[in-house]
């Protein structure tokens, strides 16, 4: 079956520093993202892939058979395509399996469009699709760039706006 979900915004505008909202699918809809053996390698070579391409892994959220993140490019090579194709990779060598449906979904940033406000969408998914009632009863969610009293801080009481630094290991499970 052809991927549903196929990238979106034309090569050029994927190099460099700009902002991306991005979902990756698993492999036939398979619900296995949030299975610690599946979730945690995963989350870990994000994170490390991340930094690889020079990308700021501003928040992630595993949901059973998709991934969203946000990320943004930190150099005028960073390259979104290479980015997602690496961290699909490794993460199926690493479960081995065929762990990830083939393309993917993103929504690029404008340069002025709020962070945050991308951050409280993807980090939203599981209150959303009726999982849970707080994200703070969800395990697979978090940053490689706040950590997590820093963002429900900031999204979800009215905190200052985060501004993101050095990337740090991730927050959470």
């Amino acid at each position: 079956m052809p991927p549903r979900f196929l990238r979106t915004s034309a090569r050029g505008s994927y190099l460099g520093r700009r902002a991306y909202s991005v979902t990756c699918r698993t492999s036939d809809g398979r619900p296995c993202l949030t299975h610690a053996a599946t979730a945690l390698p995963a989350r870990a070579q994000l994170v490390q892939i991340c930094r690889e391409e020079r990308f700021a892994l501003l928040a992630y959220c595993f949901m059973p058979d998709h991934a969203r993140l946000l990320v943004e490019g930190t150099s005028p090579a960073s390259d979104l395509p290479r980015l997602i194709a690496r961290w699909k990779q490794r993460t199926d060598v690493l479960t081995r399996t065929r762990l990830w449906q083939g393309g993917f979904s993103d929504r690029a940033l404008g340069p002025d469009e709020d962070r945050l406000a991308a951050a409280r969408h993807v980090l939203s998914t599981p209150v959303r699709a009726g999982l849970v009632a707080s994200l703070l009863d969800y395990p697979y969610w978090g940053s490689a760039a706040w950590s997590r009293a820093e963002l429900v801080n900031a999204l979800f009481e009215g905190g200052r706006p985060l501004r993101t630094s050095a990337p740090r290991e991730p927050a959470g499970t």
